[in-house]
């Protein structure tokens, strides 16, 4: 009967776990964070706000960031782009994505 009480005890250790999750609700519209290592600043991305809308100068801001780190020199980025790098973002969160 000793395993009894270790099992019990230990399903519910694995129900807490899984009601933890369940109880953390994710943000769709959570930012992410890139990095750039060359010129070494951060942006939060965020691609709609709480109401679902889009935001405001995120491709703008983006382009910065993925300046030429020699010439300075900005070129329209793809907005493809944009929106792959926050879905990587999304399915690693709490993570940065560093940019080279």
């Amino acid at each position: 009967m000793s395993g009894g009480p270790a099992q019990a005890a230990g399903s519910k250790t694995a129900a807490g776990s899984k009601n933890n999750k369940a109880a953390r609700p994710q943000n769709r519209n959570a930012p992410i964070e890139l990095y750039a290592v060359n010129s070494k600043e951060t942006l939060r991305l965020r691609l709609r706000d709480d109401k679902g809308r889009p935001m405001r100068g995120v491709q703008k801001r983006f382009d910065a960031l993925m300046r030429c780190h020699y010439t300075k020199k900005q070129h329209p980025m793809n907005p493809r782009l944009v929106r792959m790098l926050f879905q990587i973002g999304k399915h690693y969160p709490g993570r940065r994505i560093e940019v080279v």
